[in-house]
């Protein structure tokens, strides 16, 4: 029994490039036997530069919907075979187009007749295996394009985090983990203001007493994020978030977003507010996500590392 029909789908990827394996070692094969030194892996490039006079490396990436460092690494090695070269380009000399060589040209020529060949070797083989096959590769390329499966992955795995994530309320044991967590990513991207010391040194007095919370995520026995609900007069401020670095980009910090949005609502909080930086843009769409809305933009008076106020109507 082949060993990929048992993964299914999970072994995809695999099989196409165990298909394409085989493809290539026939097809490199056939160039040997009618004395032609040709890589299979050059034809996409070779074949489009065939039909067009001159091409730059981005728009044979573009055309055949390639990487751009893929298409470079074609060329680098075709110049070294001597089947290509590069001019510049006639209203811009710091652009260098692709253009065949002479030599590229008569292996075109001596290539036609094989590609014809292989063209109608391998119609048959699919016609008879399969008659749809290429439409419907097309479609499954498409669906590929459109809708990318490594963002649904990360989502899964998000909902999974969070589903194992739990949310627990500041105890004086915690006082480490908040500071923790806060210092974190604040000494890499910023620094600690005095003002942030006041929190980390009396959070019961700077946050709860007031009216305020102190919100954890914890993950298997692990303390990975905090945030809190700041309420100084008439103001309600979702702050203090952070996530340790190794759980950041998996959806711990929505969680908690959407806890402390929870509480607030639970004390009647109206309106909620939170300061951010410009240049933060994940935070911004997250919190854009979660139903913030731009109200200031510029230096904020009580952090210097915030310039931006934004606010949710609960």
């Amino acid at each position: 029994m082949d060993y990929f029909h048992s993964v299914g789908a999970l072994g995809f990827a695999s099989r196409l490039k165990r298909l394409s394996d085989v493809c290539m070692a026939e097809v490199k094969d056939i160039y040997s036997a009618s004395g032609l030194d040709f890589e299979p892996k050059w034809f996409p490039l070779f074949h489009l530069l065939y039909g067009q006079e001159e091409i730059t490396v981005t728009e044979a990436a573009s055309q055949l919907h390639l990487t751009h460092p893929h298409i470079s690494q074609l060329v680098k090695e075709m110049l070294a075979a001597k089947l290509i070269s590069l001019r510049a380009h006639r209203s811009d000399k710091r652009s260098r187009r692709i253009v065949m060589s002479p030599k590229g040209k008569a292996m075109a020529k001596a290539l036609q007749p094989i590609w014809d060949n292989i063209g109608k070797a391998v119609s048959d083989v699919i016609y008879n295996a399969e008659p749809e096959f290429l439409m419907r590769l097309g479609r499954v390329e498409r669906a590929f394009k459109e809708r990318p499966f490594s963002l649904a992955v990360r989502k899964m795995a998000k909902i999974n985090i969070q589903k194992h994530c739990r949310i627990i309320y500041y105890t004086p044991a915690l006082k480490a983990d908040f500071e923790r967590l806060n210092r974190e990513w604040l000494e890499k991207n910023w620094a600690v203001e005095e003002i942030d010391i006041q929190y980390f040194n009396d959070p019961q007095k700077r946050i709860l007493s007031p009216g305020g919370d102190i919100l954890f995520a914890e993950l298997d026995g692990d303390i990975v994020g905090t945030c809190s609900l700041l309420r100084e007069g008439g103001t309600v401020e979702l702050a203090k978030m952070a996530v340790t670095e190794p759980m950041r980009g998996k959806g711990i910090g929505e969680f908690l977003a959407k806890e402390a949005i929870k509480r607030a609502k639970q004390k009647k909080v109206k309106t909620l507010t939170l300061v951010t930086h410009s240049s933060l843009m994940p935070a911004i769409r997250l919190y854009e996500k979660l139903g913030f809305k731009e109200t200031f933009r510029g230096q904020h008076p009580k952090y210097k590392r915030g310039d931006l106020i934004m606010e949710k109507t609960l």
